[in-house]
C-alpha cells in the first residue's frame, strides 16, 4: 500500500474483513474453543459414566450452535427470541468435511474448530489444520434473508472486490443452500490475521492517521471506479440462472446484476411477497421500485396501527390508522 511521508503504520486492509460482512458483527466477542483432539482425549482419560461425557460433549455442541455473544437485557421475552432466531443446528463433521474439501485437504487434517465472532446475522468459526494452517467459515442464522441471495451474492461481490485489485479475502467455497453434508448454508474464507483499527486508532499520531485515510481514500476510489449496468446486488451469472432469475451481464461476464439484497426489502413478512426487487435500470426504478413493495406489504399485510414513532401518535389522536390511509 501507498504511504505519505515517513508514516510508520501501513495499514493493513485484509486485517479487517475476517468477518467480512453486509451485515456486521458485533464487536464484543466472546472466544469459544473448541478442540476435537482435547474433546477426545478427555474422554479417555476422565473416570466420569458416559452419561456425564455424553452431557459435556453435548453442552461443547451447543455452544456451537447457539449465540453466546451477549443477552437482551431490555426485555426476556425479546432475550429468549433473539436467541432462538440465532440458534443455528449444523452437522458438525460435514461442516469439518467440506471445509477441508475446499482448500484439497483431509478432514483429518483439522484439529481445532473455533467459535471466532458473532453478528446479527452470521456466525463465524475459525478453523485450524495440522501445518498451522487456518480458514473462517461462516454459517448465516436462520433468520437471516434473502438466504440465498445473500449468500451468493457476498461470495460473488467479494469477488469482484478482489479481481479488481481491492485487498479482500479469498472465497474457498460456499453453499447458499443447506442441501449439502453440513446441512446448512455457508461460505468458506481466507483467515488474515490483524489488530483492528479501532483498538489502535486513539495511539496514532498525526502522520499515522494521515497514512490511513490517504489509503482508504485509494481503496474507495478504485471500488467506486468498478462500472455497474445497473443498480442491485452483485452475483455469479449461474447462481441466477440456477434460480431462474436472469441479471445484467457484467463486463467480465462470471458475474452479473439481479435483485437487491438489502434487509428492508425484505424484513418479515415482504419476504413472501412476489415484487420486483431489481436489477433497477434506471434511479427512478430503484425508487418506484420500493414504494411498489411497500404498497403491497399494505395490501395483503396491512391492519389498523398507531404510529411506530410515539410522538406523532398526538397528531393523530391516539388513533390506529388504517392502511388504506397510506395507500
Amino acid at each position: 500500500m501507498p504511504c505519505i511521508g515517513s508514516a510508520r503504520l501501513v495499514f493493513d486492509l485484509p486485517a479487517v474483513p475476517v468477518s467480512l460482512s453486509l451485515r456486521c458483527p458485533h464487536s464484543s466477542l466472546r472466544s469459544f474453543h473448541f478442540s476435537y483432539l482435547s474433546s477426545i482425549a478427555t474422554s479417555g482419560l476422565t473416570r466420569w459414566p458416559p452419561r456425564r461425557t455424553f452431557s459435556i460433549m453435548a453442552h461443547l455442541r451447543n455452544d456451537l450452535f447457539d449465540y453466546t455473544s451477549g443477552r437482551w437485557i431490555m426485555f426476556s421475552i425479546n432475550d429468549v427470541l433473539r436467541h432462538t432466531e440465532r440458534r443455528c443446528v449444523f452437522n458438525i463433521d460435514g461442516l469439518r468435511e467440506l471445509a477441508a474439501q475446499s482448500v484439497n485437504r483431509s478432514s483429518d487434517d483439522i484439529v481445532d474448530l473455533t467459535k471466532l465472532a458473532e453478528g446479527g446475522f452470521n456466525r463465524t468459526f475459525l478453523i485450524t489444520m495440522h501445518g498451522g494452517f487456518q480458514m473462517v467459515a461462516r454459517i448465516p442464522y436462520p433468520a437471516t434473508i434473502p438466504k440465498y441471495f445473500a449468500v451468493a451474492s457476498e461470495v460473488a461481490t467479494m469477488d469482484l472486490l478482489r479481481s479488481s485489485g481491492l485487498p479482500v479475502p479469498k472465497v474457498y467455497g460456499y453453499s447458499p443452500v443447506p442441501g449439502n453434508a453440513a446441512e446448512t448454508e455457508y461460505i468458506f474464507m481466507e483467515f488474515i490475521k490483524g489488530t483492528s483499527l479501532s483498538d489502535i486508532w486513539f495511539d496514532l499520531e498525526e502522520e499515522d492517521i494521515i497514512s490511513v485515510l490517504y489509503q482508504l481514500a485509494k481503496l474507495e476510489s478504485k471500488m467506486m471506479s468498478i462500472p455497474f449496468p445497473a443498480g442491485g446486488s452483485v452475483y455469479y451469472t449461474k447462481d441466477l440462472e440456477v434460480v431462474g432469475r436472469p441479471g445484467i451481464l457484467l463486463e467480465d461476464e462470471r458475474f452479473c446484476v439481479g435483485p437487491d439484497t438489502r434487509l428492508p426489502l425484505w424484513y418479515g413478512r415482504r419476504s413472501q411477497l412476489d415484487v420486483d426487487r431489481g436489477p433497477y435500470e434506471s434511479a427512478e426504478a430503484a425508487l418506484v421500485r420500493g414504494a411498489d413493495k411497500e404498497l403491497a406489504y399494505l395490501e395483503k399485510f396491512g391492519r389498523p396501527l398507531l404510529p411506530f414513532q410515539r410522538m406523532r401518535r398526538e397528531g393523530y389522536q391516539y388513533q390506529k390508522q388504517l392502511p388504506s390511509d397510506h395507500i
